[in-house]
């Protein structure tokens, strides 16, 4: 009979899920931001007038 020992270092495993989480929360909402700007610029285009859009960063900050 073969002994399976399975070790978790559930540190490591909550860290790469953390990461996992944020960069999918940051991806959704930096896509939510662009379509926003997207609709705000054919709206104003619409209206002919010209503006200018910067980036917008978003940080989130998650605590276990």
């Amino acid at each position: 009979m073969s002994d399976n020992i399975i070790q978790l270092n559930e540190d490591l495993i909550k860290n790469n899920l953390k990461d996992l989480v944020r960069s999918s929360v940051e991806e959704t909402l930096n896509a939510l931001l662009d379509h926003e700007a997207d609709e705000l610029v054919k709206k104003i285009g619409k209206a002919g007038r010209t503006s200018l859009f910067s980036s917008r960063t978003v940080v989130l900050r998650v605590s276990v």
